[in-house]
């Protein structure tokens, strides 16, 4: 396939080696597929890129959570699923709230594909994948069970509570530090 000319600082930066071809054409954006060494994802170019930065105008399908994920946001390509809709996906390591948002968005899966297969309503595959991220453990092959122990460890109370007050003392001490410094002008 010919390269789209918004693909091309893509395929120049080495994000992309090759366009396979373009999987849909919406309102907001065009999705290609595209390879990326032997991972075939998807690349998502909206049509007012003029209007959004570089990272908004190319979303990637690897490395992030969706974050509205349904089955409504995959398709099924010669090659297996491809997933779209990605404007308000995150970065894993970079959210806070991607734990959640990961273990809602397979739990909506869950919820539809449990309709055929319902043993699945049962598993804990959002938080088993989560603890495999976290441990650096999650990868294609990694081998998901559905099944996960919880951490029955007792709280440290009294140490979260001191953690809780340093860091208030250190906050006080700044805005002192803080007003010291703009009375001083």
């Amino acid at each position: 396939m010919k390269m789209p000319k918004r693909l091309a600082p893509l395929l120049e930066e080495g994000f992309i080696d090759e366009v396979i071809g373009q999987l849909m054409s919406g309102k907001e954006a065009t999705v290609y597929v595209v390879r990326c060494g032997e991972s075939t994802r998807c690349a998502k170019i909206y049509k007012d890129a003029k209007q959004r930065s570089f990272r908004q105008a190319a979303s990637f399908c690897a490395g992030i959570i969706h974050g509205d994920l349904s089955e409504y946001n995959i398709l099924l390509a010669a090659d297996g699923p491809v997933i779209i809709d990605l404007p308000q996906a995150v970065d894993a390591a970079g959210n806070n709230e991607a734990a959640s948002m990961l273990k809602r968005d397979v739990d909506n899966l869950a919820a539809y594909f449990g309709r055929f297969a319902p043993q699945i309503l049962t598993a804990s595959y959002g938080t088993e994948i989560w603890a495999l991220f976290e441990a650096g453990r999650l990868h294609v092959e990694a081998e998901l069970t559905g099944r996960i122990e919880a951490d029955t460890r007792p709280v440290d109370l009294d140490g979260v509570l001191q953690e809780l007050e340093a860091t208030r003392l250190e906050d006080d001490a700044r805005v002192r530090r803080q007003e010291e410094l703009s009375a001083g002008r």
